[in-house]
């Protein structure tokens, strides 16, 4: 609020230019370390923000056209005229043009919004939400599916008059206070800049700040505090001014058609292509992959959705905060509006007590159909038998096994090796029900993991296991590869989550146990024959890649197949992530053969 404070001290007119930090917010449009321009004016109406904004994107076009781009905005194919005059559009107008919903017969009391009647227009152009869904929360499904794509098409768009619920740090609209004086800008389908009639009214703001302070505690359990030189400066009088916020990677990303933020990062703080990996089985490209279109948009869409629910900072988040956090956003994306497969219920002995798990069976299964253990994914901190169920009967079905998938302890309050004791107490008992019937390993990431750990075991064992199936799996903790330095940050999971859940799983004494980092160590002898499956843009690939060579180097078959442009965990959407299906349908099949031949 520094800037406010000066306004309130007399100042007419300032900007600064700045990195900013937001941990959380990685994609390909984002970066949790950004620049951001931000400039205010003291008796100007919002009206004079957009002609800024107007001679702003001005310039950076004749600016890159200089510099040997054609002057226009891209971006994943859209195409924007900085050089024209922008469309100015109401957020209610948007809703009815794009949606064909009358947004504001929803919102007659601006501060208890019609949810139902909403969602009852949501679902009438095929947008599911939940029944627990606040008015806020449809709005941002309708808006992320059906209105924001057609937003700065050709030319820029200006969305004005946001619900009063959103208006922040604006004033209400004197005219209707259904609405704030705020605005958006979007060029290409993308948010590049948030306007603010500023708010003067210093009792409003405390009402507000309150409000959310009481919001974040109920959420977080913890309330943040205000801060008071900011209320004083409020109390002062600030004068009548408008203020907005624009950034500026990513107004550059446009004008330059760059694919990705981290390509136009002012003063990056290393160039990855100049620190090759050592090692000869880490990826060789040059410059990181792209993300496939569509899984970008999936990334953004979680992204999006996980902002909507206000997170602490990650490294304030406790393990069940993110694991609730994760159940809701796989519950609303990667279920398809589906829900989560419920399969037969049971409970498996473990040195904790009974521990619930699922049987997915396949059509026709009988007591020589082969089973596959499979462990869900979720860095050992969070995940569970829900978020794992779409890809357990996936594997049911496109296999023809029959799956048990286990429930196991988590981080931190049970960490290294509790779900490694776990996993294997639950395939042992596997092994003792099979009745002769094969039985095989799987995972997802840091159930990859568990699964990796549970082969290896059962190999020094000398208990046959007829094939190993690992998906996007996490296999070392020890040391960064090139993937992690290419796809760390924009391709959904990234360094630091890894981080956060390796301090919260395991002591740096353990992280080059065989257990926890099996990439690093020959595999024993009678490891099972493993496929893998990893995404292009995978955080984790290169980990994978090097243990799928370890096996073969030691005689053991191993399958890698490798979908371009996918990032971790894209299996796990396959019922909303088209371009991915193709190279898990290989990898199952490959896995099924495996199978069949045991």
């Amino acid at each position: 609020f520094a800037m406010k404070k000066l306004l309130a001290a007399g100042v007419p007119a300032l900007f600064q230019m700045a990195h900013v930090f937001r941990n959380g917010e990685r994609s390909a449009t984002h970066h949790p370390e950004f620049t951001m321009l931000e400039w205010y004016r003291t008796g100007v109406p919002l009206d004079g923000l957009v002609a800024d904004c107007a001679g702003l994107f001005a310039a950076a076009g004749e600016a890159a056209r200089a510099a040997g781009f054609d002057g226009l905005f891209h971006w994943q194919g859209r195409t924007a005229d900085p050089l024209a005059e922008p469309e100015v559009l109401s957020v209610a107008d948007a809703f009815q043009c794009h949606a064909d919903i009358d947004l504001m017969a929803t919102m007659a009391d601006p501060q208890a919004p019609d949810a139902a009647a909403l969602a009852r227009a949501a679902a009438d152009i095929g947008i599911k939400c939940r029944a627990d869904d606040t008015w806020e929360d449809v709005f941002f499904r309708i808006f992320l599916e059906r209105i924001e794509p057609h937003l700065g098409l050709g030319r820029p768009t200006v969305l004005t008059h946001y619900p009063a619920s959103m208006a922040a740090l604006a004033r209400l609209n004197a005219e209707d206070p259904r609405v704030a004086d705020r605005f958006e800008v979007f060029v290409c389908g993308l948010e590049l800049a948030n306007a603010f009639g500023e708010l003067t009214d210093a009792g409003e703001q405390r009402r507000r700040f309150t409000a959310d302070q009481e919001m974040k505690e109920r959420l977080h359990g913890t309330r943040y505090p205000v801060d008071p030189d900011f209320l004083a400066a409020l109390d002062h009088g600030l004068p009548e001014s408008a203020g907005i916020a624009l950034g500026l990677d990513r107004l550059v990303m446009l004008a330059t058609a760059a694919e990705r933020i981290d390509d136009v990062l002012w003063l990056p703080v290393a160039d990855p292509a100049a620190d090759p990996a050592a090692d000869g089985a880490a990826s060789t490209e040059a410059q990181p992959a792209p993300l496939h279109p569509e899984a970008d948009a999936l990334l953004r869409k979680v992204f999006l959705a996980g902002k909507a629910q206000s997170p602490p900072p990650m490294a304030l988040q406790s393990g069940a905060y993110a694991r609730d956090l994760n159940r809701l956003l796989l519950l609303d994306i990667a279920a398809g509006g589906d829900g989560f497969p419920q399969g037969e219920a049971l409970t498996l002995p473990s040195p904790a007590g009974d521990l619930p798990a699922r049987v997915f069976q396949p059509p026709g299964a009988g007591p020589s159909t082969p089973w596959t253990l499979y462990f869900f994914g979720g860095g050992y901190v969070i995940g569970g038998l829900d978020e794992g169920s779409i890809e357990a009967e996936r594997i049911a079905n496109a296999c023809g096994c029959r799956v048990l998938m286990p429930a196991y302890r988590l981080a931190p309050e049970n960490p290294f090796p509790a779900a490694i004791d776990d996993a294997w107490a639950a395939f042992r008992w596997l092994i003792g029900q099979a009745a002769g019937a094969p039985v095989a390993v799987a995972g997802h990431s840091a159930g990859g993991g568990l699964a990796a750990a549970t082969l290896r075991r059962a190999a020094e064992a000398e208990i046959p296991v007829a094939a190993g199936y690992l998906v996007c799996p996490w296999l070392e903790m020890t040391e960064q590869r090139q993937s992690h330095r290419f796809y760390g940050s924009g391709f959904g999971l990234d360094v630091a989550g890894l981080a956060w859940c390796r301090e919260k799983y395991v002591t740096p004494a353990d992280y080059g146990h065989p257990w926890v980092s099996p990439a690093r160590h020959a595999p024993p002898a009678g490891h099972a024959p493993t496929v893998f499956l990893v995404g292009g843009c995978d955080v984790l690939r290169d980990e994978a890649v090097a243990y799928a060579d370890g096996l073969r180097r030691a005689g053991i078959f191993a399958d890698l197949v490798e979908a371009p442009g996918m990032p971790h965990g894209f299996p796990g959407y396959d019922r909303v992530l088209e371009p991915g299906r193709p190279f898990t349908r290989e990898a199952d099949a490959l896995f099924a053969r495996r199978l069949a031949g045991a």
